[in-house]
């Protein structure tokens, strides 16, 4: 029961995000970019980062991030490795 109104709590703080939408969207774009590299520690601080520089969202953009969980690094890393691969022709 605690849960799910914990979970329901931050569902709803999400959801209630303020700022434009075009800021939004950025910083959530930022984040899954910066989710998707190789660098696990720094994530979080390389896409606040460009979130400032860029003048996106760095809420969003810190959740964005979060798209690289221990769950999927394996597909990830595995994917990142064969794309980048291909791109400088390595077989």
């Amino acid at each position: 029961m605690k849960f799910n109104r914990q979970l329901r709590y931050y569902y709803l703080r999400f959801v209630r995000l303020k700022g434009e939408p075009n800021e939004l969207a950025l910083g959530m774009a930022l984040g899954v970019f910066t989710g998707m590299m190789p660098i696990m520690p720094f994530q979080i601080a390389l896409a606040v980062t460009l979130a400032l520089l860029l003048k996106g969202s760095k809420i969003t953009a810190a959740i964005g991030t979060w798209i690289s969980n221990p769950f999927n690094w394996y597909l990830i890393y595995f994917y990142d490795y064969k794309i980048g691969a291909s791109l400088l022709g390595i077989p």
